[in-house]
């Protein structure tokens, strides 16, 4: 979609659990590491680098329960948003 669409940008942004990584700094380095390898993973297929913004949040934004093993396999993830260019009239 990105190679298909020039104009549109991505927010890449990396998640972890709350205990992966050994406390809060850890996770959100790891987070950050989890982002910047999707970054330079589609840098690398030509999706030029000033198109794409990179954030790390740790364990800042769960989308389940930290409580289950399923719960923290499903918090450890990266997201992409895509953004498209805003019409003028």
């Amino acid at each position: 979609m990105l190679k298909q669409y020039p104009e549109t940008t991505a927010a890449i942004e990396g998640h972890t659990d709350d205990r992966e990584g050994g406390g809060r700094l850890l996770n959100l380095e790891l987070s950050q590491k989890r982002a910047w390898s999707i970054y330079g993973y589609l840098a690398r297929r030509g999706i030029a680098r000033a198109r794409m913004r990179v954030k790390g949040w740790g364990p800042d934004h769960p989308i389940d329960s930290n409580a289950t093993m399923i719960g923290r396999e499903r918090n450890r993830r990266v997201e992409i948003s895509i953004f498209g260019r805003k019409q003028v009239k």
